[in-house]
Formats: structure tokens, sequence, C-alpha cells
């Protein structure tokens, strides 16, 4: 019987099936969650960021499953956890996105109510969040921001992954 670990943060909840095995943390949007069909409906009029992304954060579960292929290479190696910057009252939308195309996770961190840190800051904060960070191996994000702030966190492996732009 293999050891797990259960992790509650203030982000979400982690359930690590093995107590050994390395971490691989993934964004959703742009990277495995193709959101550019999306990007119009960001109301840049509203003056108050939940107002302004309220419209493009409802969509998310409607969004394609992109780049399959590199989810399948992590979940052969890695438990893989979401960090993502979607507000936390997506959780539902996000699980059911996930389970719908089989994505297998061990946890979704999201960004809290209320909470208006920049992304690379928040995903900061989510890896410090977890006790096992010595284990976290490799991250994959769309963003160059997020990345610097993974090699600042010394995480060995950092991946730049995005979804195929459409022509």
């Amino acid at each position: 019987m293999t050891a797990m670990s259960f992790t509650t943060t203030p982000f979400g909840d982690v359930t690590l099936k093995s107590i050994t095995r390395n971490i691989a943390v993934l964004d959703l949007d742009n990277c495995i969650s193709n959101d550019g069909w999306r990007q119009k409906l960001i109301d840049h009029t509203q003056p108050f960021v939940d107002d302004r992304y309220a419209r493009y954060h409802a969509g998310c579960e409607s969004d394609v499953y992109e780049n399959g292929e590199t989810v399948r290479f992590l979940q052969a190696r890695y438990e893989i956890i979401i960090f993502t910057a979607r507000p936390e009252l997506m959780r539902a939308k996000t699980a059911r996105w996930l389970n719908r195309w089989r994505v297998p996770v061990a946890g979704v961190l999201m960004r809290p109510q209320d909470n208006r840190e920049s992304s690379p800051e928040l995903k900061r904060s989510m890896l410090r969040s977890l006790p096992f960070i010595s284990r976290i191996s490799a991250a994959y994000d769309d963003r160059d921001d997020v990345l610097k702030m993974y090699q600042e966190e010394q995480i060995p492996l950092i991946h730049k992954l995005e979804v195929r732009k459409e022509k």
C-alpha cells in the first residue's frame, strides 16, 4: 500500500498518492486549457478586476484541452499540482473541466476571494504554502514573469508551455 499525504493550504487542498514522488506544478489557462476564445470576454471598461474578468472566467468550462502529451509525460514522472490565477469561485467549473478531460491532478490551488497579488506573487505564495516545496522538481507556465519567479525559487526544471495559436 502506498502512503498518501494530505495538505490544506489557503489556496486549496492537495492529496499526494506518494510521500516520496516528485511534483510538477502546471498552469491551466493558455497552457493546457485553450482560453483563446475567452480573451474577447474580458471587459476592459470595468474598473474592478473581478468585474473585468467575470465573463472570461465564467466560460472556462468550455475550453478545449491541449498539450495532453505534456500532461501524460508529467503524469508518468510526477504528481501534478495545478497553480492557477483563476478565482476560487471557479473551483467547481475547473474541477468539472479537469474531470471531463481526465487530467490527473493531486490538487488545484486557486486565487482566494479578494486576493489582488500579481500572478508571479500569487504563485510564489502558493509554492511557499506547500510543506513539501523541496519535492517540486518542475514548473510549467505560459508567462515569462511566472517562470522567472520559479527560477528565483530554485525549481530545477522550468518550462514555457502554451497552447497552439490559431492562424
